[in-house]
């Protein structure tokens, strides 16, 4: 699920590539963009993927 400024996105998908679509649709110059994932083998993985974009993204339990 994607929610950006209290809006919802609709589903993406967990792939890379659905990821830095995301990501790149909605990072804008002067817009702190701000994430979280799951604490788990996934959510690692997907903060890995979003940090390596140049987000902070933090793990949740």
């Amino acid at each position: 699920m994607a929610v950006a400024g209290g809006r919802y996105l609709g589903e993406i998908g967990s792939d890379d590539a659905s990821v830095r679509r995301v990501v790149k649709k909605l990072a804008r110059p002067g817009v702190e963009l701000r994430s979280c994932s799951e604490a788990g083998p996934s959510g690692d993985g997907l903060k890995r993927l979003i940090e390596s974009l140049g987000r902070s993204c933090a793990v949740i339990a």
